[in-house]
């Protein structure tokens, strides 16, 4: 069985930008645009000048400016962000430390999110999971490191930074 999605032809209307006129580069654009020669009747070369000015006007706005409207919607996504993080704080000082369910949920979320499910072992090729083998592991590093061998310092890179405490 096959399904053939069907792609229609979206027809994208040309809009004019406010902001380009203040382009240093915009008039010399409209000009060379405009100053093409077209052949026929009157009409039709005002149709076509005006086609073609506004593909011109749309690839160097993409030149010069990149795609704003894929900006625009970043900003805006931006801003709903922001906008949910504020009604999150707004949330917390209202509720927040109140023995509440969204304190509650809070909490679970954090300890889900903390919650160690495994690690690499010191040698990093096998994982140690369960809760009594990562505890055991843990202390078996944090004691190699406390009471393992004590490591030689190499003071060489330190000789490199001037001294800015002196003895008197």
């Amino acid at each position: 069985m096959e399904i053939n999605a069907r792609t229609e032809n979206v027809t994208r209307y040309f809009r004019f930008l406010n902001y380009w006129a203040d382009q240093p580069s915009f008039l010399d654009t409209i000009k060379g645009c405009w100053n093409r020669s077209v052949e026929g009747d009157p009409m039709w070369i005002f149709h076509q000048k005006m086609k073609r000015m506004a593909a011109t006007l749309s690839s160097w706005s993409r030149m010069q400016f990149g795609d704003i409207y894929a900006k625009v919607k970043d900003y805006e996504e931006r801003v709903k962000q922001a906008e949910e993080n504020l009604k999150t704080q707004s949330q917390w000082f209202k509720e927040g430390d109140a023995n509440s369910k969204y304190f509650h949920a809070l909490i679970r979320g954090r300890r889900r999110r903390l919650f160690i499910q495994k690690i690499l072992n010191d040698n990093g090729d096998e994982w140690i999971q369960g809760d009594e083998q990562i505890a055991e592991a843990a202390c078996e590093h944090f004691q190699d490191i406390f009471i393992g061998q004590s490591s030689i310092i190499d003071e060489e890179p330190l000789n490199c930074i001037s001294r800015m405490v002196t003895q008197a």
